[in-house]
């Protein structure tokens, strides 16, 4: 599924994530399968089909699903052994870069944590338009919108937001 979005739509805002999950190498696999078929928040947090855009902002805490072509997957050197099958243990971790629209989608980061075989969830967002930083550990949240880079903003914060600037279309 092509995406088809750009950044004029509907003169929203984007939000940019960054989210680590640590599960099952089930729950990572069913992630990485939703993912490329753009339906990685149905899958955990399920909307009915035609839901309105309050229905699914209710649901997900965003208008619009993580689409393909808004998400570049990072991988660490462990999980690219993994793939290889350099290593005897299965991927229990996957982080992504992704786009949502009016802020990140703590709704579906509440759902997701709680789902089983998920261990941790962990997301770093900042919105440069409301403006918007933080971020979302297992259930807390952090917000960081009145604070200057230099005074309670983790130090590998702008290091993680950084990285997106490596991929077109995921500019910071």
């Amino acid at each position: 599924m092509q995406n088809t979005r750009t950044m004029k739509d509907d003169m929203v805002t984007w939000c940019n994530n960054v989210m680590t999950v640590r599960a099952s190498p089930d729950v990572i696999a069913k992630m990485e399968d939703a993912l490329e078929e753009s339906r990685l928040m149905n899958t955990f947090a399920r909307v009915r089909k035609g839901a309105t855009e309050a229905e699914r902002i209710a649901r997900w805490g965003t208008r619009w699903e993580i689409a393909v072509g808004d998400t570049v997957i990072l991988e660490d050197e462990e999980n690219k052994k993994q793939k290889r099958g350099d290593s005897e243990k299965s991927a229990d971790k996957i982080t992504g870069s992704f786009l949502t629209v009016d802020g990140p989608p703590l709704a579906f980061f509440n759902t997701l944590c709680t789902t089983e075989g998920v261990e941790s969830v962990s997301v770093y967002y900042v919105d440069f338009v409301t403006p918007r930083a933080g971020t979302w550990v297992d259930g807390e949240e952090t917000d960081f919108s009145n604070e200057p880079r230099s005074r309670k903003v983790p130090s590998d914060f702008w290091r993680i937001m950084d990285c997106m600037n490596e991929y077109p279309g995921l500019k910071v």
